[in-house]
């Protein structure tokens, strides 16, 4: 079970784990989430590894206090939320960086964008996940009820998975792919320029 210290580097507290050689690892967990689907992700993590859950809005260090960095986000408009966009290079370039994504619809090659971007800032990327989590996205339709429940059904299952590869430090780099990023970089300059 993990334990929990308050961190010299930080107002955050700091939890470290085990590894199976001994060494002491800490966790940084940064979500970013308006539903609590990416909520509900890190605080898995945390069960299965330990680790600190930060809402990343909130946090203005650069994960230094961290060994490994996990980021759990909401793939929106084909990429990712401001915050988090904004939010990646800060993050310490030495750090193991994981970076697990969900969605409602579609991955749309945000999973290859977001590796992509993470190696073009000099990032330490070790692995990025795509996890289907219940549509939330209800402004033009409404998600049918089974589907909700089909869905619901296997997400544990499908985020024990993507754990137990953070937890084994496995390489997992998504595929090359097409990509929506223009369409992402013109909404994304429209939200800037409403928050402006």
């Amino acid at each position: 079970m993990p334990s929990c210290r308050p961190s010299l580097l930080s107002r955050h507290s700091v939890c470290v784990i085990l590894s199976r050689k001994g060494v002491t690892k800490s966790i940084g967990i940064f979500y970013f989430s308006s539903t609590g689907n990416s909520l509900y992700i890190s605080e898995m993590i945390r069960e299965k590894m330990g680790g600190k859950i930060i809402f990343i809005p909130t946090y203005t260090g650069d994960g230094s206090e961290f060994d490994k960095i996990i980021v759990v986000s909401p793939i929106y408009s084909s990429g990712l939320p401001v915050h988090v966009y904004d939010f990646l290079p800060r993050l310490d370039k030495e750090r193991a960086l994981f970076v697990a994504l969900n969605y409602g619809g579609m991955v749309g090659g945000v999973d290859y964008f977001v590796y992509a971007y993470s190696r073009q800032i000099g990032l330490n990327v070790k692995g990025v996940f795509a996890l289907k989590m219940p549509e939330n996205y209800t402004l033009t339709f409404t998600v049918p009820r089974f589907y909700l429940k089909r869905v619901l059904n296997s997400v544990d299952k499908r985020i024990d998975r993507v754990i137990t590869k953070i937890s084994r430090g496995e390489l997992v780099l998504p595929k090359k792919r097409r990509t929506k990023e223009k369409i992402y970089y013109k909404n994304k300059a429209k939200v800037y320029e409403f928050i402006s």
